[in-house]
């Protein structure tokens, strides 16, 4: 994978993530510093996963609150990133690296070292229907 598609798609889960522009890009370039720092950036080979996991690391560190993140969206979409910012950060990070980028269970274990991440995501689904259903009309 290419540096440019990397951090593409590590700003696209950062965002989906936080649901905020700024700290999405802060996140992505702490991550994309780090794998530089650990020499990781070129080892092409699971590079996506690595990144995945020090960038919710990175979040898991920092406590962010989504709900205080700004969007700028359709009101489609945003309704979509609000509710995702309801969920607790590992349901929302399964949700978003499934649904987003198709991975694997054993994949999204890998970057939340979580074992039961299908219990995740149907608890996180069901979160997700609930709010878009009652809390977001």
């Amino acid at each position: 994978m290419k540096h440019k598609e990397l951090v593409y798609k590590l700003y696209n889960l950062c965002y989906r993530l936080t649901g905020d522009i700024n700290f999405a890009q802060e996140i992505c370039l702490q991550t994309m510093a780090k794998l530089q720092r650990d020499k990781l950036l070129n080892h092409a080979e699971g590079i996506f996963i690595k990144a995945a996991k020090v960038a919710v690391q990175l979040l898991q560190e920092q406590e962010y609150n989504p709900l205080l993140g700004s969007m700028t969206h359709d009101e489609e979409h945003l309704k979509i990133q609000q509710a995702l910012n309801y969920l607790p950060l590992e349901e929302r990070v399964v949700i978003v690296l499934k649904h987003t980028y198709a991975l694997t269970y054993p994949e999204i274990e890998e970057i939340i070292q979580y074992e039961d991440v299908s219990y995740l995501l149907q608890k996180g689904r069901q979160r997700l229907t609930h709010i878009l259903n009652t809390c977001l009309q």
